[in-house]
């Protein structure tokens, strides 16, 4: 399986080349899939280079995806995913080399909610985001605004417990922000949930944001409006037509998805 990249094309990541030779002799002791070179590049840079940390993190990612077929196999979203959930990637990096990825409800009939389906959509676009390159981490925006009580009643305690640990310990990315726009109370209660298991360096993260806040404030403290969508006060389009710009962009990435689950077969 290859990635849209090779470590030879990565100049500035050279003197990983003895630290990705160590990690791919030490993955069949653990039992893990044979990850390619680049993969496991994405793992230290992520984590600055350490490589007891990459070690750690590529166990968290795996164990994830056993654990959670539902989330991590037949990754191939259809219209039902689009026409509940919108979910797009900023087209310009941030100041800092971030990625941004506007992910929110559309359709608030509960009926229609699965969160499995919710994140294996948004795991597939973290992977999406590092296939042609690394990048230097993601800023998330979630808008919570047509979530209720019903959708918490749908919750998979299991689920959720296991996609907060490939959040904050397995994803071949760093996540360095977790927006939460329109936090109500469906917001209160999944945080009431999270927390006893969430670290802390996870919940420093997020950051709650009311319905009516400022978008000037928002630019100032936290995204300039460059780098953001017409609906949340940017000047980028909207979200809908950056949504059909990243459909394209998953369905094209449809053989990597295949492949990467058939190299998780073979353990």
């Amino acid at each position: 399986m290859v990635l849209g990249f090779t470590t030879e094309e990565l100049e500035k990541y050279g003197g990983t080349d003895e630290k990705v030779k160590r990690l791919k002799k030490w993955l069949p002791e653990e039992k893990l899939p044979p990850l390619t070179s680049e993969q496991i590049l994405l793992f230290l840079i992520k984590e600055e280079e350490d490589v007891e940390r990459a070690k750690a993190a590529i166990k968290i990612s795996y164990h994830c995806k056993r654990s959670l077929p539902k989330v991590f196999n037949k990754r191939k979203l259809d219209q039902s995913f689009y026409d509940v959930f919108q979910v797009c990637c900023m087209p310009e990096k941030t100041e800092d080399g971030c990625v941004i990825i506007y992910v929110s409800l559309i359709d608030g009939d509960y009926r229609k909610f699965n969160l499995d389906e919710f994140f294996k959509g948004l795991f597939m676009v973290f992977e999406a985001e590092v296939y042609h390159q690394p990048i230097n981490g993601i800023k998330l925006i979630v808008n919570m605004e047509n979530g209720g009580m019903w959708h918490f009643a749908k919750l998979k305690f299991f689920t959720l417990k296991t996609s907060v640990e490939y959040f904050q310990s397995g994803t071949p990315v760093a996540i360095k922000e977790i927006h939460c726009l329109n936090t109500n109370f469906f917001f209160e209660k999944i945080l009431v949930l999270v927390r006893p298991f969430a670290d802390k360096v996870f919940l420093s993260k997020l950051r709650c944001h009311k319905p009516g806040m400022s978008w000037d404030e928002f630019h100032a403290n936290h995204i300039s409006k460059e780098y953001l969508p017409k609906e949340l006060g940017g000047t980028l389009p909207p979200t809908d037509e950056l949504q059909k710009e990243y459909i394209n962009k998953l369905n094209n990435l449809q053989e990597y998805f295949l492949n990467e689950e058939m190299q998780r077969a073979r353990i």
